[in-house]
């Protein structure tokens, strides 16, 4: 995903939110299905967050960083 022009409209996904514009892969935005795009600012930084509306199953959804076993 990119804040950026798309380099390739056949496939590409544009969108844009908040008067930003973001460019997705078709083949990933198909995989990861609609998705919600977040600006969070805390203590240790700021940056977007991006996730799926529905996590898969076997997903980890109350994950920070990485998933444990």
């Amino acid at each position: 995903m990119a804040l950026d022009e798309s380099s390739d409209p056949e496939k590409d996904v544009t969108a844009e939110l908040g008067g930003l514009r973001f460019v997705i892969d078709k083949s990933e935005a198909d995989a990861a299905g609609p998705l919600t795009v977040d600006f969070l600012q805390n203590d240790t930084g700021e940056g977007f967050v991006i996730r799926p509306d529905q996590l898969d199953e076997s997903a980890c959804g109350s994950c920070s960083g990485s998933c444990g076993g």
